[in-house]
């Protein structure tokens, strides 16, 4: 678990890309498009954090 109590999350996908443009193609990827409808059907709270890094 993330954080105890009420506002705690589950599960956390981590994704690393090598830049905005692959990040992009990932979240407008049909296939990406379909899970995540189909996870957020069975979920009640989700939460996303975007973090560029100049590495």
């Amino acid at each position: 678990m993330i954080r105890p109590g009420k506002s705690s999350y589950d599960l956390m996908f981590i994704t690393m890309f090598a830049s905005i443009d692959d990040l992009n193609a990932y979240l407008s990827h049909p296939v990406h498009s379909k899970i995540g409808h189909e996870i957020s059907e069975n979920i009640t709270n989700q939460a996303s954090v975007c973090v560029e890094s100049n590495d």
